[in-house]
């Protein structure tokens, strides 16, 4: 009894050796991950030990589509392998070792199980049948996650995915809070920029405000100085035209005084001349007086003659 644990662990060793050595991990397009030994022979229990210290279990083909995915794994032709069917209360009623479910699903070769002596199940590469052997035969084996071990591995794989998508939005962040920090930089450097641009455009503005008010200040001084010129003018033309009005007045006084006295001489010579007129018209007439009696005259000495 000694003797066969010592073999027992003397085999499990080495089967731990060809598990770090030779055998594979494998993963289906389900998603599902393999354990494949087929480079060295163990039995049926040192397979199941085996697959428990990678935490995993002997195979479970339950249906058609778990056998086509077992299928995608391409052993070689002639391969055989424990899964984990088996019968060891020998009541020829099979079951799973993963979930210690009956049978549902089959796919025994023609005459298979045939002895009650075979209480484990082998799968024969390529055609995928199962035989019921001898537990303590040698074979290749096949382990897959328990379900346990699955659920919890896609938990994991679920959180790994959470991870890395929350890295990916963690990167994200990050460089968006860079390009947010190069933004804000930039925005403070325009803002400084445009503060001290601004600064000189003000600066600019009061220096040609001062310039502007200087020159204003100059125009109104001028100004200024015009209109007291102006007003001055107008006051020294004011006090002329007074000087004229007034002027204008003792002309007025003078050129009356003077019609006056043109008047009056004008009446003198003007009354000399009536005079003389009047002494002409005297003339006249007594010079027409004569011709008149001259001429009665001349009649007269005419008629007597």
């Amino acid at each position: 009894m000694q003797a066969r644990r010592t073999l027992l662990w003397t085999l499990l060793a080495v089967q731990l050796l060809c598990v770090a050595g030779y055998s594979k991990f494998a993963t289906t397009s389900d998603g599902n991950s393999y354990y494949v030994e087929t480079s060295m022979a163990f039995s049926w229990y040192e397979a199941l030990s085996a697959c428990a210290s990678l935490k995993m279990t002997l195979l479970t083909v339950d249906s058609y589509s778990k056998r086509m995915q077992v299928d995608a794994l391409r052993l070689s032709a002639n391969a055989q392998v424990w899964i984990g069917g088996h019968d060891l209360k020998s009541s020829r009623s099979f079951e799973w070792i993963s979930n210690g479910k009956s049978f549902d699903y089959r796919n025994w070769y023609s005459g298979e199980p045939n002895s009650k002596e075979e209480n484990c199940v082998e799968m024969t590469f390529p055609a995928l049948g199962w035989n019921d052997v001898r537990c303590s035969k040698f074979r290749g084996y096949i382990c897959e996650e328990t379900p346990a071990a699955k659920e919890k591995n896609q938990e994991i794989k679920k959180l790994k995915e959470e991870l890395a998508r929350k890295a990916v939005l963690l990167d994200e962040r990050a460089k968006k809070v860079q390009q947010l920090e190069r933004e804000k930089k930039e925005i403070e450097e325009t803002k400084a920029m445009d503060s001290k641009g601004l600064v000189e455009a003000m600066n600019r503005g009061k220096n040609s405000i001062n310039e502007q008010l200087s020159r204003l200040l100059n125009v109104a001084l001028n100004q200024t100085a015009l209109i007291s010129s102006h007003k001055e003018m107008l006051m020294s033309l004011k006090r002329g035209q007074d000087e004229i009005r007034e002027y204008a007045k003792r002309l007025g006084s003078e050129a009356l005084i003077a019609q006056s006295t043109v008047t009056a001489r004008m009446s003198e010579s003007l009354a000399k001349i009536d005079g003389k007129l009047k002494g002409l018209f005297d003339n006249v007439t007594s010079i027409q007086e004569m011709s008149s009696n001259r001429n009665t005259t001349n009649r007269y000495y005419y008629i007597y003659f």
